[in-house]
C-alpha cells in the first residue's frame, strides 16, 4: 500500500478530527500516482471507516465515504458507487441528522439505479415526515407511552428522536430525553445506545458516554467486545473526560486481559509517576 496513504489514515486513527490528514489523503487519492486503481485501497479505506464508525466519529466517517467514492468513480465501479452513495445517505440522515445531504444523496442512488427499493422506502419516509414532522414526533411519544412492550417503546422513542433531530437543530436536549426513556424500556438496546451516545457527543458530555460505554462492557458477553468498550471508555476518561482516576481504573482491566498491551501501559506508567 502507498506509504503516504497508510500514514494519513494512521494519524486518522490517532486523531479522527485531524484535518490535516483527511486533506492529505484526498491529495494522495487525487494526484495521477495509480494510488487509486490499487486493489488494497479501496479495502483499506473501507476497514479504517469502519473502526472510526465504531468509535462514533462519523463527520470523519462521512469524509472518508466521499473518498471511497473518488475512487470507485475513476475505477468505473458503478455498482460500488450506488452502494456507497447509499451509506453516505444512512449516515447523514442517522448518524449526524443532515436531512437535506441524506436526500442528496437518496437522489443520486434512485439516478444510479432507479428501482432501488431501499432508497426508494427510505426516501418516501423521509418526505411524508418533512412537512408534519412535529406531529409525527407527538404521536411517536403518545404510542410508546401506551406500549406494553419494551422493544416497541423503544423504536418508537428512538424514532421520535431522529426525526426531532433532523428537522430541528434546537431539539437536542429534548431528544437525549426520549432516548433516556428508550433506554429505560431497554437498556441494550444498541441502536438507542447509539444514538444518545451520537447525541451526548454533540452535547460534549464525554463523561457520560464514558460511563455507558463501562456499563455496557459489565453486560456484553463477548470478551472481544468488552474489551474494546472497556478501552475505549478508558481513552474517553483519558483525553476527553479528563477523570484520570477512572481512566486508570479502566486500564487496568484492559491489562488483566491483554497484559502487554502498551497504552495502557503507557498510561498507567504516566499516572503512578504523577501520584508521587
Amino acid at each position: 500500500m502507498n506509504e503516504d496513504l497508510r500514514r494519513h489514515l494512521d494519524a486518522l486513527d490517532n486523531d479522527p478530527e485531524n484535518d490535516e490528514a483527511l486533506d492529505g489523503l484526498e491529495d494522495v487519492l487525487t494526484a495521477d500516482n495509480g494510488v487509486v486503481r490499487e486493489p488494497e485501497t479501496a479495502s483499506e479505506l473501507a476497514r479504517r471507516r469502519r473502526k472510526l464508525g465504531e468509535r462514533n466519529e462519523w463527520a470523519t466517517v462521512i469524509r472518508l465515504l466521499e473518498l471511497e467514492l473518488l475512487v470507485a468513480g475513476d475505477n468505473g465501479d458503478t455498482e460500488k458507487e450506488t452502494e456507497l452513495t447509499f451509506e453516505l445517505a444512512i449516515t447523514n440522515l442517522d448518524k449526524v441528522f443532515d436531512q437535506n445531504e441524506g436526500l442528496k444523496h437518496l437522489e443520486k442512488v434512485l439516478a444510479f439505479e432507479p428501482s432501488h427499493q431501499q432508497a426508494q422506502t427510505l426516501r418516501e419516509e423521509v418526505m411524508q415526515t418533512r412537512e408534519h414532522w412535529e406531529e409525527v414526533v407527538d404521536r411517536f411519544i403518545d404510542e410508546a407511552t401506551q406500549a406494553t412492550e419494551p422493544s416497541l417503546a423503544t423504536s418508537l422513542y428512538l424514532k421520535a428522536a431522529q426525526i426531532l433531530c433532523r428537522n430541528s437543530e434546537e431539539s437536542v436536549d429534548r431528544a437525549i430525553e426520549l432516548l433516556e426513556h428508550s433506554l429505560e424500556a431497554e437498556p441494550n438496546n444498541q441502536k438507542a445506545l447509539e444514538t444518545y451516545s451520537i447525541l451526548l457527543k454533540q452535547k460534549g458530555n464525554w463523561t457520560r458516554i464514558a460511563e455507558l460505554q463501562a456499563q455496557s462492557a459489565e453486560r456484553t458477553a463477548s470478551k472481544d467486545e468488552r474489551l474494546k468498550l472497556i478501552k475505549s471508555a478508558a481513552r474517553l476518561y483519558a483525553t476527553k473526560a479528563e477523570d484520570h482516576d477512572k481512566a486508570a481504573q479502566l486500564f487496568k482491566k484492559v491489562l488483566e486481559t491483554t497484559p502487554g498491551h502498551p497504552g495502557a501501559l503507557a498510561f498507567l506508567a504516566d499516572y503512578y509517576d504523577r501520584q508521587e
